[in-house]
């Protein structure tokens, strides 16, 4: 199978780049004649969203058809990871020589703590011993990006 999710929880939510990643996303979905939403729609849960703040951009493949393995279904994960990342890095580039305030830098780390908090008590793998504590401890570290 093929399984796993991605999003971003973002420090400082700007609408405009928060649409951009979720386009690109949707555009990709969209070439191989699938809508994003009902992907989507397990990262918009109560939890994901209002705890994690998180933007529910990305998407969840823990669903079919990605639950058998294809090659089909390996290159539209492949193409939406790489995607996602070369969306969200275009945003950096775009923000690079902004400044931010104070509570931009206040919002990052409160994103961060939200983060470990949420792979500490809530996260299947992790709370409950599923994935040991070498495998999952810095694979799900947020990055840490300051300007």
């Amino acid at each position: 199978m093929v399984g796993g999710i991605m999003d971003i929880t973002p420090g400082t939510v700007i609408k405009e780049d928060i649409i951009f990643v979720e386009t690109s996303i949707d555009e990709v979905f969209a070439r191989e004649g699938l809508d994003s939403a009902p992907f989507r729609e397990p990262l918009c849960k109560e939890h994901h969203r209002d705890h994690l703040k998180a933007s529910c951009v990305g998407v969840s493949f823990y669903r079919m058809p990605f639950l058998e393995v294809s090659e089909k279904n390996f290159n539209l994960v492949r193409n939406a990871v790489e995607t996602m990342f070369d969306s969200y890095l275009q945003v950096l580039s775009r923000r690079k020589d902004e400044s931010f305030s104070d509570a931009d830098r206040e919002a990052m780390f409160a994103m961060r703590k939200r983060w470990l908090e949420k792979q500490f008590f809530w996260d299947p793998f992790t709370s409950t011993g599923l994935a040991p504590y070498e495998v999952w401890s810095l694979q799900d570290l947020p990055p840490e990006v300051r300007f």
